[in-house]
């Protein structure tokens, strides 16, 4: 299976982690959020990991990422 993260703790990013759980495809690592106070919480089970830039900036090939943004 496959690492995943979804980009912004939004509504839609629930809506996409419900289907892409339901899928089987993918293993959700975590959701990266402009709102620093975000970080450490949970969005129905998965990890809000920081901000998008400070992992953008440290990501070079790892999980496959999903914008998830109005």
């Amino acid at each position: 299976m496959s690492e995943l993260e979804l980009i912004a703790a939004s509504g839609l990013a629930r809506e996409v982690l419900t289907m892409v759980r339901a899928s089987g495809q993918y293993d959700v690592v975590g959701l990266p959020d402009d709102v620093k106070e975000m970080a450490g919480v949970t969005l129905d089970g998965a990890p809000v990991l920081g901000t998008i830039v400070t992992l953008t900036a440290s990501v070079t090939l790892g999980p496959m990422w999903w914008p998830c943004r109005p």
